[in-house]
C-alpha cells in the first residue's frame, strides 16, 4: 500500500465562517486582515481557506475579543431599526432594537452592551436625552459610559455641536455607506480604545 503526502488541499482548511467563529469578529475584519495581509488565504474551488495554524496565530496575536460585540440600536422607524439589526448580525455583531427612548433604557438598565447607536429625532426621549440618562443610569450602577454612535439624517448644526458637547464617539448622516458604519464600530469597539 502507498502512502503519499498530504497536500494544501487535503489538509483541513477553515471557511471564512469557521474564521468568524473562531475569532468572534465581523467578516469585514476578515476581508481587512486579508487586504493587509494579517491573514493570508489560499483559494480551493473558487473560495477562500485557511490554514488552522494561521488563524490559530492570529487569535493569539488579536486576543479573544468575545462576539463582535453587543450593540444597542435605538430608532423609532421599524424599518430602520430591523435593517441596523440585520447588518449589524450579519456582520458578528449582536444587536437589540429599541424603538423609543423609554425601551432603551429599560434595555440598558436590564442587559449588557458593548455600543449604542441612536437616531436623534423620535418622539418623547430624542436620542441626546436618551443617551445622557443611560449615561446616568450606568453611572449610579459604577459603569462606565459606552461608545456612542449617533445616526441622523438632519444637518442641523445645533445637533451636531450638542452632540460633540456629549462626547459622542461618532457622528454619522444618513444616508452613509455601510462600510462608513462598520469602520466607526470597529473604533469604537477596539480593547482600550
Amino acid at each position: 500500500m502507498m502512502h503519499k503526502h498530504k497536500t494544501v488541499a487535503e489538509e483541513h482548511l477553515l471557511s471564512i465562517r469557521e474564521v468568524i467563529d473562531v475569532l468572534s469578529v465581523p467578516r469585514h475584519t476578515i476581508h481587512q486582515w486579508i487586504e493587509k495581509g494579517t491573514l493570508i488565504p489560499v483559494r480551493m474551488a473558487g473560495a477562500l481557506r485557511f490554514r488552522p495554524e494561521d488563524v490559530r496565530a492570529l487569535f493569539e496575536r488579536e486576543g479573544n475579543g468575545g462576539s463582535g460585540g453587543r450593540i444597542l440600536v435605538i430608532d423609532d422607524d421599524p424599518l430602520v431599526g430591523k435593517s441596523l439589526k440585520n447588518l449589524l448580525e450579519t456582520n458578528g455583531y449582536e444587536a437589540q432594537v429599541a424603538s423609543l427612548g423609554l425601551a432603551a433604557l429599560d434595555f440598558a438598565s436590564r442587559e449588557r452592551f458593548d455600543l449604542i447607536v441612536t437616531d436623534i429625532r423620535m418622539p418623547g426621549m430624542n436620542g441626546t436625552e436618551t443617551l445622557k440618562a443611560i449615561r446616568r443610569i450606568r453611572s449610579l450602577s459604577g459603569k462606565p459610559p459606552l461608545p456612542e454612535i449617533v445616526i441622523t439624517a438632519f444637518e442641523d448644526g445645533a445637533v451636531k455641536e450638542e452632540v460633540q458637547r456629549l462626547g459622542v464617539s461618532d457622528f454619522i448622516l444618513k444616508p452613509f455607506e455601510i462600510e462608513e458604519l462598520l469602520t466607526a464600530l470597529e473604533r469604537n469597539l477596539k480593547p482600550g480604545r
